[in-house]
């Protein structure tokens, strides 16, 4: 997405709205699921459960 004041007067901004959210919806669920498989192949090569990290661990 560019400026308002570099984009052209006709700019197609539905277009570029629609291209934006759907990279970011594609990024956080590529991430998501990168952090969880490699949580789940941690756990499973330490034969232990996910659960006891997913209450220890966090701030506070």
């Amino acid at each position: 997405m560019a400026y308002a004041s570099a984009n052209k007067f006709k700019n197609n901004f539905f277009r570029q709205m629609c291209i934006v959210v759907s990279c970011d919806c594609f990024t956080g669920i590529f991430a998501g699921f990168a952090v969880f498989a490699t949580a789940g192949f941690l756990a499973k090569s330490l034969g232990e459960s996910i659960e006891k990290y997913a209450e220890s661990s966090g701030p506070g």
